[in-house]
């Protein structure tokens, strides 16, 4: 933040000698001698532990979809969002959007229940 400065003379009257003040102003023309109030930002405190468990989820997720698509990672034609499924109300929503997700997967059944009875088990941990 830019500051100039001007000096201001004022008269002393006790002593009938000159002082010089010098009071520095900021980019908006306040003064800087007066003490403004902080600046306050609003923020969302995380739980760091939660963070890093979800984010483990959504590696986990990314490492298992491209075997039951039998395709590479970049080639998985879904996307399953851990912040969308755990946005859902209780288990059998967050059950049932998985499942919904998975309607078109080539895997087999037993395939596709394995990998939604371990993600909502990795979900109640969270």
């Amino acid at each position: 933040m830019a500051e100039s400065s001007s000096l201001e003379s004022k008269e002393s009257c006790q002593s009938g000698m000159k002082k010089e003040r010098v009071n520095f102003k900021d980019d908006d023309g306040h003064d800087g001698d007066k003490l403004s109030a902080p600046k306050h930002r609003a923020t969302v405190r995380y739980n760091r532990k939660a963070v890093q468990k979800v984010l483990a989820i959504d590696d986990w997720i990314d490492t298992q979809l491209p075997a039951l698509y039998s395709c590479s990672r970049d080639d998985v034609p879904i996307e399953l969002n851990v912040d969308d499924v755990m946005g859902q109300e209780g288990d059998d929503d967050r059950e049932a959007l998985i499942r919904k997700t998975l309607e078109d997967c080539p895997a087999g059944v037993d395939a596709r229940n394995t990998f939604v009875a371990e993600l909502m088990n990795r979900i109640r941990k969270v």
